[in-house]
């Protein structure tokens, strides 16, 4: 049934006989074997084969396949392709049913026959009768080059079809190339441009991380300007409660010095305190401090004085520090008055001071004194009566020479002794907390 030449052998006899040339394609599959066994050995169509058309048996993926999927695309096998004159005459692929393929097969063949038979009315015409003479010679030869030059028009028909398939193979492969360098290129200028903004988004971080930073070290700074602002308003806080101390303690000095100032010169906004702060001092230069009612009197502050001191408990009298103004001695009798009335509010201090006429601390020696003042009081008498009868020496006053001399290294009376030894007791109060040293002129004060 196949023909056994090359596909341009089968092509050059069908256009020279003028048959159709039927291409077969066959993968060897099951569908293929069906349609070589079946479909094209079938009665209707094997005769019409064998008489009327060259077939051509070939395998997809060859050469030969290949030419004819030049001219004619195979997307799918098995395939037959029927051509006359260059003419596609019917195309039939895989999928179509055995009644189908054989009623297209007989059409392709039919209207063959029929363009055939068409041709070929003028010939039969113009025919000589059997008892005419046979057409010379140059007629014969005149219908073969006719042949010649269609087996030739329908390879070049095919060459060239099969040159543009190629051309449009071309065309497509580079289109092809193209589409992937312009794929390469995209994704090339996608991966620039990703990692342009990988670097903006870098650069961007970087700059974000140095803004923090920034940030942060100007927050550093405020805190510590915060800090030495805070000390330098403490200072100053400081420096005006030192400033509000000290005028507080002026204040409290131009009080003292206006104690003995008449009440009716006092200002009548003075505000005196409901508490006043006493220091003593004592006779062995210790101190004591208490705080009491600017409405308590003296004598409590005396009564505390006693429960308190360690010094002893010689009698004494309070004197009032003023410095600089003069000191100012508290009599007894003014004990019964309250703080504020003796100017002692709100601070003062005090001082004790000894009682001038107690005797205690001298009893040694008021002894002695009543002793020799017995002895000056005989020899006064015997002096005076031996001046009396006019033994006594020229310029002596009576009393004066022998007081003198029998009195020895210490002719005071007591109360001149007294007051030496309360001068030397005075002298102890140097003044070391309470800056003040008695004055000699304030002594009798």
């Amino acid at each position: 049934m196949f023909f056994a030449g090359t596909i341009q052998e089968g092509i050059s006899k069908a256009v020279g006989q003028q048959k159709i040339v039927v291409c077969f394609v066959t993968n060897d599959g099951a569908e293929s074997q069906t349609w070589e066994n079946e479909f094209l050995t079938d009665e209707s169509i094997a005769e019409s084969i064998s008489t009327k058309a060259v077939a051509l048996r070939l395998e997809a993926g060859s050469d030969e396949a290949g030419y004819l999927a030049q001219i004619f695309p195979l997307p799918q096998t098995p395939t037959v392709v029927l051509i006359k004159d260059g003419e596609l005459k019917e195309y039939i692929t895989s999928g179509t049913s055995k009644k189908e393929f054989l009623r297209r097969v007989q059409n392709s063949f039919s209207s063959s026959t029929t363009n055939a038979s068409g041709r070929q009315q003028a010939p039969q015409i113009a025919s000589p009768s059997p008892s005419q003479p046979a057409p010379p010679a140059a007629a014969a030869e005149a219908t073969a080059p006719s042949q010649s030059q269609r087996a030739d028009q329908m390879q070049r028909m095919l060459a060239e079809r099969a040159a543009r398939l190629s051309a449009e193979k071309e065309e497509a492969e580079r289109k092809v190339k193209d589409d992937r360098a312009k794929a390469k290129a995209k994704a090339k200028a996608e991966a620039e441009a990703g990692a342009k903004t990988d670097a903006a988004q870098a650069y961007q971080q970087a700059e974000l991380v140095k803004k923090k930073k920034r940030e942060a070290d100007e927050e550093r700074q405020r805190i510590l300007r915060q800090i030495e602002n805070d000390k330098i308003a403490r200072r100053e806080r400081a420096a005006e409660r030192e400033r509000a101390r000290i005028d507080n303690v002026k204040i409290g000095d131009v009080a003292a010095s206006l104690a003995n100032v008449p009440e009716t010169k006092l200002p009548s906004t003075t505000k005196i305190s409901d508490m006043t702060a006493l220091q003593v001092r004592l006779f062995d230069g210790s101190t004591i401090r208490s705080r009491f009612k600017t409405k308590s009197s003296l004598k409590e502050v005396r009564k505390w004085v006693d429960e308190s001191r360690h010094d002893g408990k010689a009698p004494y009298t309070f004197k009032q520090v003023l410095t600089p103004l003069p000191n100012r001695n508290i009599d007894a009798t003014e004990e019964s008055k309250d703080l504020a009335e003796l100017t002692l509010a709100p601070s003062s201090t005090l001082v004790l001071i000894p009682v001038k006429s107690f005797a205690t601390a001298y009893d040694d020696r008021a002894s002695g004194n009543v002793f020799t003042r017995l002895i000056q009081l005989l020899l006064g008498f015997m002096h005076w009566l031996f001046s009396f009868i006019g033994f006594a020496g020229p310029g002596t006053q009576p009393g004066v020479a022998t007081t003198a001399s029998s009195s020895g290294t210490d002719a005071r009376s007591p109360t001149e002794a007294g007051s030496a030894d309360r001068r030397r007791d005075q002298q102890l109060y140097n003044g070391n907390s309470l800056n003040f040293e008695p004055r000699p002129d304030n002594e009798d004060k």
